[in-house]
């Protein structure tokens, strides 16, 4: 038997390309769902027509969501933090200075994420033992997983679709008016770097063949009632009626050990509170950068040893276009990203960075009014005339220009669990990169037809945006404290890593998509 550790991204593509392989495999996993009152106001709500929806239907959906200049606190779902929800007894966690959580929920960080899905570029891992090349064949095969809305665009040739029939999603009228105003300015952007398009998303949009997918009902930030925003849970559901693959839930993976018989995995089984051992085959894991690195760090006796962790730092910023668009709040859109820029200017940085673009959300109009304790409320026309205006840019930027993260396992005192300390190493790379890329943006200003609100730039703190990973990296000829292109750390034959745990170095063109590719390329392998 093969055991997958794991049922997020990287677990549901690596356990799909081991049954491609006639393999019999179980994903072991904590599983989290959402508490099943909420699962019913969701039920309910999709059930409704949209045009008879309430604010009181959507209350459910808000609660606890909290936001300022710096974005989200965290990405609820339909207002749980069911994604984030930690087993403290079994794996206590000290954070230090970071933005960044495990998750054991069914499906992963992908029940919470904002769907972006732009592969790597080749200039981008040149540090890697693994090239683009050798990703392609299993991008291809991670969107016969996922729905994919995309375009034909100019991000085309330095970032191919790897499908030869999108589907698309409409932009808002703010998104299509700023895509008008690049295009009319194509030729300048060019000579300046910068490539721009269409946003790729893992949402099922609609073809004349589908009667479901988006109803741009603008509730994307808070969770989609109808599931049209993929996670990984929607490909582990499809899996189960694979013949060969079986799912386990309520199980925490302690240690792993390895001898000539196979690997014996250490479980807590959470249903019966007690421990045991499970012997395997051989073992994928895919718990997430943080849960797999705590697994091997135990498993390797590592502790008290530091192991930098590399991020793709995340910012904002805010941009105010120079023409409005008039009633955007009534508008029926979605709120994800809708554009994707990116920007290879070696006076900047030698590698891509990555923006995405958000038009109208109604999250805008309470950051504002936190913002001016109320007063643009009361003067509704100027709060308009803002909105009217207002694009966010998130962003980020490739992780060798980032700050770091270190890792340190503790060991445990008494009866106590080991402790894994998350803290942050600040770079001033980060900060001054960014000032660089704030003024090419303004100078730029006439040519997006957009003011760069670069007062407000906000660089977050490490690891926010979850784009993490490199704690065990890939080597051609791998080291103590490296994994080789089979995602074996050293010293392991039949013990596999094929999460973000084992990536380099970090693009910063989205992760999850090339994650799932790697992961499928390393369960497609006959090792």
């Amino acid at each position: 038997m093969i055991y997958v550790v794991g049922s997020g991204a990287a677990g549901v593509a690596c356990a799909s390309a081991l049954l491609d392989r006639g393999r019999e495999v179980t994903i072991l996993d904590v599983g989290l769902v959402l508490e099943p009152e909420i699962e019913r106001q969701v039920e309910a709500l999709a059930g409704k027509p949209r045009g008879t929806w309430s604010e009181n239907d959507l209350r459910f959906m808000k609660a606890g969501t909290q936001t300022s200049t710096a974005g989200l606190a965290i990405k609820r779902v339909f207002g749980s933090d069911f994604t984030y929800r930690g087993t403290e007894k079994d794996l206590p966690l000290r954070m230090v200075g970071v933005a960044t959580r495990p998750s054991f929920a069914r499906g992963g960080l992908t029940t919470a994420w904002g769907g972006a899905v732009l592969p790597f570029h080749d200039d981008d891992i040149a540090d890697w033992p693994v090239r683009l090349k050798d990703l392609e064949p299993h991008y291809r095969a991670v969107l016969q997983l996922m729905p994919f809305s995309a375009a034909h665009d100019d991000l085309e040739e330095p970032f191919p679709l790897y499908t030869d029939r999108p589907l698309g999603l409409d932009p808002s009228r703010q998104l299509r008016a700023l895509l008008s105003d690049l295009s009319d300015g194509r030729q300048t952007l060019s000579a300046n770097g910068i490539r721009f398009g269409s946003s790729r998303l893992a949402v099922q949009g609609r073809d004349g063949a589908k009667k479901s997918g988006c109803i741009y009902c603008g509730q994307c930030m808070y969770g989609c009632p109808f599931g049209y925003i993929y996670s990984a849970a929607q490909t582990l559901q499809r899996l189960l009626s694979r013949p060969g693959f079986h799912y386990q839930d309520q199980f925490v993976v302690k240690r792993v050990t390895e001898s000539d018989a196979g690997v014996t995995l250490s479980v807590r089984d959470l249903r019966r509170n007690e421990s045991l051992t499970i012997t395997a085959d051989r073992v994928y894991l895919a718990a997430g950068v943080l849960s797999t690195s705590r697994l091997l760090m135990a498993s390797m006796d590592l502790y008290d040893s530091p192991v930098p962790m590399v991020s793709s730092q995340h910012f904002l910023l805010p941009w105010l276009r120079y023409r409005g668009t008039p009633n955007v709040a009534g508008e029926p859109l979605h709120t994800l990203a809708q554009a994707f820029i990116e920007i290879q200017d070696r006076d900047i940085s030698p590698e891509f960075i990555h923006l995405q673009v958000y038009g109208y959300s109604d999250l805008y109009p309470r950051t504002l009014s936190g913002l001016s304790w109320g007063l643009l409320d009361r003067m509704s026309g100027l709060r308009d005339v803002l909105l009217s205006r207002l694009l966010i840019i998130q962003g980020y930027l490739h992780s060798k220009h980032s700050s770091q993260i270190r890792l340190t396992l503790r060991r445990a005192q008494g009866d106590t669990e080991p402790v894994l300390e998350v803290a942050s190493e600040p770079r001033p790379l980060a900060a001054a990169m960014l000032r660089r890329l704030g003024h090419k943006l303004f100078h730029l200003r006439s040519v997006f037809r957009a003011l760069p609100i670069t007062p407000a730039m906000d660089l977050s703190a490490p690891g926010y945006g979850f784009h993490n990973g490199g704690t065990f990296p890939m080597a051609l000829n791998a080291g103590p404290g490296q994994s080789d292109t089979s995602g074996r750390p050293y010293g392991f034959r039949r013990l596999h890593v094929v999460d973000g745990t084992v990536l380099p170095s970090i693009p910063a063109t989205t992760i999850t998509f090339s994650i799932m590719a790697n992961a499928h390329r390393i369960g497609s392998l006959d090792v």
